[in-house]
């Protein structure tokens, strides 16, 4: 079988990247793997559960074109790098899509081998270098453990024969207030926790000078996640596995922050505070 997991991630690349290789890449993976053809080989395509594009409520796995507006072309290639796997899997070839949410730390300790995406806005926010972002106050954010993922992909590599023509969901199912993750920050005496306006009352005009810089370097292509309140549904993992994921609950998200302080990736300092 072949698992297709190369992608380019960034929220601010070039069309052409985004077309070559993550829908020209697809293309040429599904060609590679003969789908369509008599006898193709498996193939576990990765996708991203963002998919949905820009809006809240319940996302069913079997969902992808529903009219949805995208709030970058990661998004929007990932979706039409589907939309070729489903192609092939109509045409009779062997396929399964697995969506992860928002990937963090492992969930007994936090480790991660690369800090990207949301990390970098953390580490931003706790530096204190970004005081002011937009949010939503009912905007959640789904953050799943790595060892979930990977322990998802496993359980569908090993059982393709009966998860093939299916899209799994590998999230956390319970998503994180916004609202909770600057309480989390709160709780550390050397973090910076941000303050969070309505997206409507939010004026870059208002910012300094580097914090309009960052905001056009990160926070914008994040902005959209802080407002947005997602549940992905996600019974199609647990039926062929019978794997859930561990709720994401405060003592998890501190174990993030507090491997991001011990391996220096975020602001060290002595401790957490003593109340809120």
């Amino acid at each position: 079988m072949v698992i297709h997991a190369a992608a380019a991630t960034g929220f601010n690349l070039s069309e052409r990247v985004y077309q070559e290789v993550n829908i020209g890449g697809t293309a040429n993976v599904l060609a590679l793997t003969g789908q369509g053809g008599q006898v193709p080989i498996p193939l576990l395509h990765l996708s991203t559960a963002y998919v949905c594009g820009e809006r809240s409520g319940p996302v069913a796995e079997g969902e992808l074109d529903v009219g949805q507006r995208f709030a970058n072309g990661y998004e929007s290639s990932k979706a039409e790098a589907e939309r070729l796997v489903r192609t092939a899997q109509q045409q009779g070839g062997i396929c399964a899509v697995a969506r992860p949410s928002i990937v963090v730390g492992r969930y007994r300790d936090g480790t991660i081998g690369q800090f990207t995406n949301i990390y970098a806005l953390i580490r931003l926010v706790t530096a204190g270098r970004i005081h002011i972002l937009p949010a939503s106050p009912c905007a959640s954010l789904d953050l799943v453990p790595i060892d979930h993922v990977i322990g998802g992909l496993t359980d569908i590599a090993e059982r393709m024969a009966a998860a093939a023509g299916r899209t799994y969901h590998l999230v956390s199912g319970s998503p994180v207030p916004v609202a909770a993750l600057r309480t989390l920050a709160l709780r550390y005496q050397h973090l910076h926790a941000p303050r969070f306006v309505p997206p409507e009352t939010f004026e870059r005009a208002r910012l300094t000078r580097a914090e309009q810089t960052l905001d056009r370097q990160v926070t914008s292509f994040y902005a959209s996640y802080l407002q947005r309140d997602l549940w992905f549904q996600n019974e199609n993992l647990r039926a062929l596995s019978g794997r859930t994921c561990p709720r994401p609950d405060q003592a998890f998200l501190q174990r993030l922050i507090d491997y991001g302080i011990a391996t220096g990736y975020l602001r060290g300092g002595t401790g957490q505070r003593t109340s809120v």
